[in-house]
């Protein structure tokens, strides 16, 4: 589960020491799924596992990028319709809508400055699905203005071609 805070916090890598390198060959399949028929014409074709790969990296990028305010290197991510629909806000029934990487940076930092203690994430997976990856995680930390949280927490990255060109963020807020 740290591939998700390493991400969010701008430290991940997935050659860390300590992980498994993939395969030279990308004949392989994330789980227990197993690799069947990789070729064409006696040339590899890109499996699942490469597809969903390169996507995960994308969003590992991606999110190096955002919460390094990092705008001209996560422009490059995403789509020039790119929309982030956060969690909170006043855009029913949204939450708030962020249009752009620059706007969706300037959050980050918006975020960052109501924070009183600094925002942990953890117990992070991620699952693949056609366009889109979906990251589940734990989030705590606590806000200036609104007190502690902790929560669960989703994100959904869609994907056209090879940007992302949304990221949906749902956090379950817990009443007392």
């Amino acid at each position: 589960g740290e591939e998700l805070r390493h991400s969010l916090a701008g430290d991940f890598s997935p050659t860390d020491p300590g992980r498994p390198a993939p395969p030279a060959d990308k004949r392989w399949y994330h789980g227990n799924r197993d690799a069947t028929d990789t070729r064409d014409n006696g040339h590899l074709r890109p499996t699942m596992a490469d597809v969903d790969s390169a996507k995960q990296a994308l969003v590992h990028q991606f999110g190096k990028a955002l919460n390094s305010n990092d705008v001209t290197t996560g422009s490059a991510f995403v789509t020039d319709d790119f929309v982030w629909i956060y969690y909170e806000g006043p855009d029913h029934p949204e939450g708030r809508i962020i249009r752009g990487f620059k706007a969706a940076c300037e959050a980050v930092v918006e975020r960052a400055n109501r924070l009183k203690t600094p925002i942990v994430f953890s117990e992070s997976n991620e699952y693949s699905s056609s366009d889109k990856i979906f990251a589940t995680y734990r989030v705590s930390g606590e806000f200036i203005d609104t007190g502690p949280f902790d929560v669960r927490a989703i994100d959904i990255y869609s994907f056209r071609g090879d940007r992302i060109c949304s990221k949906d963020t749902y956090w379950k807020i817990i009443t007392a």
